[in-house]
């Protein structure tokens, strides 16, 4: 599954639900690329794009930006 509330994230994750929020505050993670607020109002995460930040850091929410 691609997608995933932000609860079932930290679940399997490990994850702390403010560490998310940080990171979208700090602007480390993107919103429409590792998370995104659905038409439920719920944060959801997107798993791939977080395998990509943890494997690449920056560098893949860069390359996503150019490549958009």
């Amino acid at each position: 599954m691609k997608w995933v509330r932000l609860k079932k994230y930290c679940e399997i994750s490990g994850d702390s639900e403010d560490a998310v929020h940080q990171r979208r505050k700090k602007g480390v993670w993107i919103d429409e690329i590792q998370c995104r607020i659905a038409p439920d109002k719920k944060l959801w995460v997107n798993t791939d794009e977080v395998d990509r930040w943890v494997e690449h850091g920056s560098k893949s929410i860069l390359e996503h930006c150019r490549q958009g």
